[in-house]
């Protein structure tokens, strides 16, 4: 047995000794199945002395979740594949580690089925719609924390077929998604990334591509926020590796058009501007008839040239960034309200940036007035704050600044 010095310095990267991370894997591990697992320092001490390997799959992803590490960098190794050997009972029965409830030996309690599923998915496609109207909602965020809980309990507590059950571990994945949005969009860097690790469990359970590729979508957007290329970089990487982006246009143009942003941070131009044609090409090849989730459908015409945009304005291009984001506004659906009043904002930042500071005053104007009074969209809120500053710096004389700088000081919404 060899001692495992890197989940050691893992632990001391973070700061954990063995009982604080017994408790915290008990979290997680409750979070992930509904369960506690009443994990103790031997455990841990067992994993520390190489006595254990490669452990359980629950405790691994609880284990990544916490440290923020794939298992094979925490210094475990997967045992070598016997399933042949192995009694196909027990194969059908991994499950039964993060659930307690696979339908394989001695399940009690109701069954579920594709009705449940249904009804799960209404729930969640409520959820949707309102955080596509108000955005960065608080209330949005909280909902989708309790329907995946509800999903959770469903699955700790009943049986089903392994179909109707992944289907159901998917779609706890993408409400968590939903949850991690709600938080990016409200710039809660920390609670997203909470919801994401949990959503990166789930998805992994429900050994979906596509629900996969959803919650790495939100980590690419939650890493460009916080001004992460690495991560940016990495989670974009991962988006174009999944399956349902190699084989999905809409799916693929996303994947690149993340890739096309969070190279920017990085001040790539050429690699940007060839993953941002990539990303075009892509979607001129989506079909009406390919099918894709719910999530997604945001992700058209308006969106491409929206995110184009974005890519323009990182590389310091404000006239064709200008450009695009006029074309997204034109052409945006009247439910995506939140996305509406972004891209009014972003437009009239760049309008600012050309010093084009009284049509930037009357695009400012109008991303307020759209924007939902219950929304927590500070992604907004914080580019009209950048539309301000650069306002104050210009130290324009118009009256059409001066008196959209007072009526911002004095407005109940404040951009100081």
């Amino acid at each position: 047995m060899e001692h495992n010095a890197a989940l050691a310095a893992a632990m001391d990267a973070v700061g954990i000794k063995q009982a604080d991370l017994a408790d915290r894997l008990d979290d997680e591990i409750r979070r992930i199945t509904g369960r506690d697992a009443q994990l103790t320092n031997r455990q841990v001490r067992r994993w520390l002395n190489g006595e254990v390997g490669w452990p359980q799959e629950v405790q691994r992803m609880a284990l990544e979740a916490v440290l923020n590490r794939p298992a094979v960098e925490l210094g475990f190794k997967p045992r070598a594949k016997s399933s042949a050997r192995r009694d196909p009972m027990e194969r059908r029965t991994f499950v039964n580690a993060a659930t307690g409830a696979v339908a394989a030996i001695g399940v009690t309690g109701p069954r579920f089925g594709h009705s449940d599923a249904e009804r799960f998915r209404d729930e969640y496609l409520r959820i949707v719609n309102a955080d596509w109207a108000v955005g960065g909602s608080r209330d949005v965020e909280n909902k989708a924390v309790e329907l995946a809980a509800q999903v959770q309990q469903t699955l700790s507590a009943g049986s089903g077929s392994t179909r109707v059950r992944q289907q159901l571990y998917s779609l706890a994945s993408d409400v968590m998604s939903c949850a991690a949005f709600a938080a990016i969009d409200a710039r809660v860097n920390e609670r997203a990334r909470t919801h994401l690790n949990h959503a990166v469990a789930l998805a992994g359970l429900s050994r979906s591509s596509e629900s996969q590729y959803h919650v790495w979508n939100h980590y690419a957007m939650l890493a460009g926020q916080q001004r992460n290329a690495t991560e940016a970089a990495a989670a974009t990487a991962a988006m174009k590796g999944f399956r349902v982006a190699q084989r999905n246009a809409k799916y693929g143009s996303l994947a690149h058009m993340r890739n096309a942003v969070a190279l920017t941070y990085g001040n790539l131009r050429t690699e940007a501007l060839r993953s941002l044609s990539a990303a075009e090409k892509a979607y001129g090849r989506v079909s009406n008839a390919d099918q894709h989730a719910a999530w997604i459908d945001f992700y058209d015409e308006s969106e491409v040239s929206g995110l184009s945009a974005s890519v323009w304005f990182k590389l310091g291009d404000f006239a064709r960034a200008e450009e695009c984001f006029s074309q997204a506004l034109d052409n945006l659906r009247p439910s995506l309200v939140r996305n509406r009043a972004l891209y009014m904002a972003h437009l009239s930042l760049s309008q600012a940036r050309k010093g084009e500071v009284e049509q930037a005053c009357a695009t400012a104007d109008r991303a307020l007035h759209t924007l939902n009074p219950g929304s927590g969209s500070q992604r907004t809120i914080k580019t009209l704050r950048d539309v301000r500053r650069v306002l104050v710096s210009v130290n324009s004389s118009a009256p059409e600044v001066t008196s959209w700088l007072e009526r911002v000081e004095n407005g109940a919404r404040t951009l100081r």
